[in-house]
């Protein structure tokens, strides 16, 4: 799996079944030579887990690669690099969430997850990035009261056969939400938060994580003229339940620094702001930032005072999909795009949130989905052009939003 990329080095993540030493074959497709190699041992420390940094690479290109065992070769593969600098170019990114892979050991009755194959028609794509909003893997009981019992679920899911094409398409960036961080809504109080952290590194391949000072999985990442912030929604989390004082936090006071900071210094065209929950649904009567209320106010009263333009936001966790749109007095929009779930059951809307809500008509989905948005476009015509398909890859809705309409 291609992990993150920049114009002079990308990432790679494998993981073997024990001990295994091989190597990485990679080469320019444009440059003739030798390829260039990567030799590695898988260890016991990392569950076999491999990060591999390939370096001094050319900048806008594309790399075919092969992993090399003794007893076998993996590939073709391919991972590009990024272009130095700005681009409007075109680029497709796929996204989802909730990602249930049934494990009958342990359940009874129906089983919750369903169409896998929607991996494979994922891959068929052919996204430049995938990012995963969370709900990625789901810990059961019998998982989230020892590490070691989280670390297999990860492992058991990674694994499964239709997601392998995926796997090998694009560059892959994520977010956690509650089930592969912890338990059901879960907040700061998990015991074992630590231990999910250590995971969440292990298996995805992400630029950084958190800050020195601010452990989690907060970072951010560029491509073309977009620039991608991946928020961190559990590690420090208060309960959604607890009394709206205004020190209730759903990210905290140093990662929302951290964010406001980084928007301000952005000269991204969209920025793109991803989130496990909900952020700006009030008719949601379950886990968002609608329950954090002061929290949220004093972000979007930045905004608004910085002029930061270009905003769109990616949310997940409600296993159904709808492109919101939220009118805010004397500046652009914001635009919420929910898109769950990937393989997870459907949770029905109720009637209350389908009249409340912000959806746009024809973007409420109550079905299992994947979304893409595709950069387009140049100049004063630059536009996301956001669609879902169903498992079969038929397209339920597609939407078009210019850069223009996000204050550009």
């Amino acid at each position: 799996m291609a992990g993150n990329q920049s114009p002079r080095t990308v990432t790679l993540w494998l993981q073997t079944n024990g001990v295994e030493s091989g190597e990485i074959k990679y080469s320019n497709v444009k440059l003739k030579g030798v390829p260039r190699s990567f030799k590695f041992t898988t260890s016991s420390e990392d569950d076999y887990a491999l990060h591999a940094e390939l370096s001094d690479l050319e900048p806008a290109s594309t790399y075919t690669y092969e992993i090399i065992f003794k007893s076998k070769t993996y590939g073709p593969f391919e991972f590009r690099t990024l272009r130095n600098g700005k681009s409007e170019e075109e680029f497709r990114v796929l996204t989802g969430s909730c990602a249930y892979i049934n494990d009958s050991r342990f359940e009874s009755g129906k089983p919750y997850g369903a169409h896998y194959e929607i991996f494979e028609t994922m891959a068929k794509a052919n996204p430049d990035v995938m990012l995963w909003l969370g709900d990625n893997s789901y810990l059961r009981d019998v998982d989230f009261l020892n590490p070691w019992s989280m670390n297999q679920r990860f492992r058991k899911d990674r694994s499964l056969p239709q997601m392998q094409a995926l796997l090998h398409k694009g560059h892959h960036y994520a977010i956690w939400d509650d089930h592969d961080y912890g338990p059901n809504d879960s907040t700061s109080s998990f015991i074992f938060k630590d231990h999910s952290l250590k995971f969440f590194k292990r298996y995805w391949a992400n630029p950084t994580y958190g800050l020195n000072e601010t452990p989690g999985i907060f970072t951010s990442f560029r491509k073309g003229d977009a620039e991608f912030f991946l928020l961190d929604d559990r590690f420090n989390r208060d309960a959604d339940r607890s009394p709206n004082r205004p020190e209730k936090q759903m990210f905290g006071p140093a990662q929302m620094r951290w964010l406001k900071n980084a928007l301000v210094n952005s000269n991204a065209s969209f920025k793109i702001i991803a989130g496990g929950s909900q952020m700006f649904n009030d008719a949601n009567k379950f886990e968002g930032w609608q329950n954090f209320p002061q929290e949220r106010k004093d972000f979007l009263d930045f905004v608004a005072e910085a002029r930061i333009t270009g905003l769109f936001f990616l949310t997940g966790d409600r296993h159904h999909t709808e492109l919101a749109k939220i009118e805010r007095p004397g500046t652009y929009p914001i635009y919420e795009l929910t898109c769950s779930p990937l393989t997870s059951g459907i949770h029905p809307v109720s009637e209350e949130e389908k009249k409340n809500g912000k959806h746009l008509p024809g973007t409420l989905i109550e079905e299992r989905n994947f979304c893409q948005l595709d950069f387009g476009g140049a100049g004063s015509d630059r536009r996301i052009t956001v669609s879902s398909f169903d498992p079969t890859g038929k397209m339920l809705w597609e939407k078009k939003i210019q850069l223009s309409e996000l204050g550009k």
